[in-house]
């Protein structure tokens, strides 16, 4: 018995690329928007829960709006760092790129939990 998977050449779409799955095509063009969706909310979350802890915390008010913003900055710019080090075909990228990942996810954590 042939395996599934050699039968023959891989089907593509109408664009090129190849169909791995059957999944409804409205399935497929919402996935981005709703992952879109989640993303803005979960920023939304981290950014009310810091500005509120820093406010409770005693910092003024435009520290406290500021507060959030820096600490997302510098996670969203060191997963951007993360990703073009894992494009590149560096000695030694994907190490560096998981590293600024774990990094990036310690920015955020500590953004979140330092003046909690």
């Amino acid at each position: 018995m042939k395996d599934a998977a050699r039968q023959g050449p891989i089907a593509t779409g109408p664009d090129g690329y190849p169909r791995w799955t059957t999944l409804p095509r409205w399935v497929v063009a919402l996935a981005p928007w709703l992952a879109a969706l989640a993303a803005l909310l979960a920023w939304i979350l981290s950014y009310v829960s810091q500005a509120q802890l820093a406010h409770r915390h005693s910092y003024a008010l435009w520290e406290a709006a500021l507060w959030p913003l820096t600490s997302d900055l510098v996670s969203l710019v060191l997963m951007i760092i993360a990703v073009d080090a894992a494009d590149s075909h560096r000695r030694g990228a994907t190490v560096r790129a998981a590293f600024l990942s774990v990094v990036a996810a310690a920015v955020m954590v500590t953004g979140n939990a330092l003046i909690a």
